[in-house]
């Protein structure tokens, strides 16, 4: 039987970890059949539902079992027991623990890295900017860049290009002074699953990013990285541009809210298209969608026009695309 056949059964007794786990297993396609309330409704359901061979995913904090409980429940049904005591409430410790418990395949690199729970062991940084978005051209390199010059008048900046797909930091710098900014591009042949621990302050241009659920249990070096830069970002930005297309992304990014384990000062940037009728219209349900969470929500007063403006002209004058590039930085700030 393949893990995506098994029963899956959740006996958690801490309630928001129970609903984290089960937005992560669902994310994999794995739906958890029963969730029991105590040691007694678990009990009768395997007494009274068909459970043999089914995958018991437990806390030992479990309300009214004891030190036995699992060990008797798994020997009479023929249960896999899973224990999570200890492991951390985030998507790759768990994930790790549980494929490997059922032995269900994973996606490995050439080299395969070491394992997640040592990668999420690198410290945070004093200041990591990440700025990520829908696929597209959102304006995601062009915030990176504008907030890493905005960020270095006051100190030296890392400006990380970590868009494994179409990395174009250093080719939209070709013709710019840098000035205090360092500009380092991550290079593919190195397989960098984490980045090193730095005193400077980082903006991270991480290129677009899919459903969060999936990417966090690819084992492939790219989304390892993405999902670590994430977690040890102090600042992530989420770029949506001005489109219908760009709401249904960031509803899908919503969604997956719950797998993100680093919500702290998370921004949602909206990249207006225009000022007519229907673009007021989806600016005001991107509104809607962001409000109400501990979140900033931030909407651009016209199009970045990267295609059409130079880099200089965008970021090195006083104009309404500076302006708003600082109002972002205060907001990092706070």
């Amino acid at each position: 039987m393949s893990a995506t056949e098994r029963t899956i059964v959740t006996a958690i007794g801490d309630a928001d970890a129970e609903d984290y786990l089960a937005q992560l297993m669902f994310s994999q396609g794995w739906n958890i059949v029963h969730r029991g309330m105590d040691a007694d409704s678990l009990h009768n359901f395997f007494e009274t539902s068909y459970g043999a061979g089914a995958t018991l995913i437990y806390t030992r904090d479990f309300v009214g079992a004891n030190d036995s409980f699992f060990t008797d429940l798994g020997e009479k049904h023929g249960l896999i027991l899973i224990s999570i005591d200890n492991i951390p409430v985030n998507a790759h410790s768990l994930m790790s623990v549980i494929r490997q418990k059922l032995r269900a395949p994973l996606i490995h690199s050439e080299e395969p890295s070491q394992s997640a729970v040592v990668q999420l062991s690198t410290p945070v940084h004093t200041q990591t900017i990440v700025v990520t978005g829908t696929v597209g051209a959102p304006g995601r390199t062009t915030i990176a860049i504008a907030l890493a010059r905005k960020l270095s008048s006051a100190d030296d900046v890392e400006l990380i290009d970590a868009d494994t797909d179409a990395p174009a930091c250093v080719e939209m710098l070709a013709t710019y002074p840098e000035g205090r900014v360092l500009v380092t591009t991550i290079n593919p042949t190195e397989r960098l699953t984490t980045l090193t621990p730095s005193r400077a302050p980082r903006v991270v241009d991480m290129g677009a990013i899919g459903r969060i659920g999936r990417q966090s249990t690819d084992r492939r070096w790219p989304s390892e990285l993405r999902t670590n830069l994430l977690e040890q970002s102090s600042t992530t930005i989420f770029v949506v541009p001005g489109s219908e297309i760009g709401l249904a992304r960031l509803s899908h990014f919503l969604v997956d809210l719950p797998l993100l384990i680093n919500k702290r000062n998370l921004i949602f940037l909206w990249n207006k298209a225009g000022s007519g009728r229907s673009d007021k219209a989806m600016m005001a349900d991107f509104e809607k969608r962001t409000t109400g969470h501990p979140w900033a929500r931030v909407s651009m007063d016209y199009a970045l026009q990267s295609g059409q403006s130079s880099m200089g002209a965008l970021v090195g004058r006083e104009n309404r695309f500076a302006k708003e590039i600082a109002k972002i930085a205060n907001l990092i700030k706070a």
